[in-house]
């Protein structure tokens, strides 16, 4: 376990209309549990980790939805935690950037509403002032959108501004989802011998439930449980087991192989091969110049 995000909350009421809340909420309710992260429980799963394990508020909800999001944070930078954080800015106040705005984040991704109103989201006076806020802090804020355009409202901003690409999230967003942006990338189901980062990568839902990573909204893997389990007794659990054994055996059904994020290890292999020769000439021949 490299990373672990954290999922505040569960339910997300920003609604992004590209975010497959629906199958999350269904598949976590059949197994049960809060659906809103106590502090109490956040810090007894923080204190079995390691400090060189990151940080990240992002998961499959708007963090400060959850009241108590500015205080995890806060004890996860006393922990010796690296930190990251992409967020709509829903729930957070004035008072949370005050007292947030001291740490050295790796990340802090503020994901904008577009102009296809995509997310549930009001872009009043009171948005407008907490956006003014953070970026007068010294937090290194990057900001994105997802769709044609940014926010009419938001167009004057003088802050650096990109356009994401989406995807379907392991299939887990259908064309039956209305209102999808028309530059949302499929996956497809591969093939062979497979590997992806993001196996490390894990998400802690507000019962404890550790599941493989944030593409996973159907929780079809869940490894364990943090509450109830150390982290050793997590990453060695048949499920993550499963995981790594379909990695290589194609009559897995494991999640890796219908999102964009896996990739064809034998593929990756050639290509570095092939081109490692040449990059390593051109950088020989900038090192001399």
């Amino acid at each position: 376990m490299k990373k672990l995000e954290i999922t505040t909350v569960i339910g997300c009421k920003v609604g992004c209309s590209y975010c497959p809340q629906s199958i999350l909420v269904k598949n976590y309710k059949s197994r049960g549990g809060l659906k809103i992260l106590k502090l109490e429980d956040f810090v007894c799963c923080i204190d079995k980790l390691e400090s060189n394990v990151d940080i990240n508020f992002t998961g499959y909800s708007e963090p400060w939805l959850n009241p108590e999001c500015t205080e995890m944070v806060l004890y996860a930078h006393e922990k010796g935690h690296r930190l990251g954080v992409s967020t709509t800015l829903e729930g957070m106040t004035f008072e949370d950037i005050e007292k947030i705005k001291h740490i050295p984040f790796e990340f802090f991704w503020v994901h904008l509403p577009s102009k296809e109103s995509y997310m549930n989201l009001k872009v009043d006076d009171e948005y407008l002032e907490k956006l003014k806020s953070l970026i007068q802090t010294e937090i290194k804020s990057q900001f994105h959108y997802h769709g044609k355009a940014v926010h009419p409202k938001l167009e004057q901003l003088e802050e650096n501004i990109k356009e994401i690409v989406l995807f379907d999230r392991a299939m887990n967003v259908t064309d039956k989802n209305d209102d999808l942006p028309e530059n949302m990338q499929k996956s497809f189901v591969k093939k062979g011998e497979i590997a992806c980062d993001r196996i490390y990568q894990n998400v802690l839902l507000p019962n404890g439930d550790i599941t493989l990573c944030c593409m996973d909204y159907g929780n079809k893997h869940v490894l364990g449980n943090l509450l109830k389990s150390s982290v050793l007794e997590i990453t060695n659990s048949q499920e993550s087991k499963f995981i790594k054994d379909g990695l290589v055996k194609e009559d897995k059904d494991i999640l890796c192989r219908t999102c964009h994020e896996g990739f064809d290890v034998d593929l990756r292999a050639k290509l570095y091969n092939r081109f490692l020769p040449k990059i390593k000439t051109f950088a020989k021949k900038l090192w001399l110049n």
